[in-house]
């Protein structure tokens, strides 16, 4: 099944859900998984991890059926659940101390991108920055345990080296993010509701 520009809008079929039609959750779907999945993988850069984080959040969706109000914008909604599920993603990464939840509260039917989007996507070029300025061979530890989810053990086998090496290396990583995302903290999440675990 598909999304056709002949479909009817989200209020429509957000509506006919809630009075039991389980298809128009299946055009909500269709309509929104794309973009959902090509947000996530842009970040995790593994299907089955993008799969994970796009199936958890449409399963957040169907719990919350009851709770969601058709005349307020569903695609708002929706890309806020994927931003705090990208950003769990990411703290599990990285094991940053910053914890993120960013609130649907205040948003309007078809507003337009806001100083939230804006700030997510700063941080999130804040991590790739992290990322890219590794030293080559702990970026490529970092990436074969975390996107590839190897072990430390099939890592030192693959780049022939001890499994302490990879262990000091990937230490050295997550002191290394979390000492960039603390730093640039205040910029990345001005406006937004942060609390820090420390």
């Amino acid at each position: 099944m598909k999304d056709t520009h002949n479909s009817p809008p989200d209020t429509v079929l957000i509506s006919d859900w809630q009075q039991g039609d389980e298809k128009a959750f299946d055009k909500l779907y269709y309509r929104y998984h794309p973009r959902l999945f090509r947000l996530a993988f842009k970040i995790t850069k593994s299907q089955a991890l993008t799969e994970e984080i796009v199936h958890d959040v449409f399963m957040k969706v169907w719990q919350n059926k009851d709770k969601i109000d058709p005349q307020r914008s569903f695609q708002a909604y929706i890309f806020t659940i994927i931003k705090n599920e990208i950003f769990r993603y990411l703290r599990k990464q990285t094991n940053s101390p910053v914890t993120v939840n960013f609130s649907f509260e205040g948003q309007t039917p078809n507003a337009n991108p806001t100083e939230q989007d804006l700030h997510f996507t700063d941080y999130l070029q804040l991590y790739q920055c992290a990322l890219n300025a590794l030293p080559a061979r702990k970026k490529e530890i970092f990436l074969l345990h975390r996107q590839e989810e190897l072990s430390y053990r099939e890592i030192a086998s693959q780049l022939q080296v001890s499994v302490k090496t990879v262990e000091f290396h990937m230490n050295d990583c997550l002191k290394w993010f979390r000492k960039n995302l603390r730093v640039h903290t205040d910029l990345v999440f001005l406006f937004l509701s942060v609390s820090y675990i420390f």
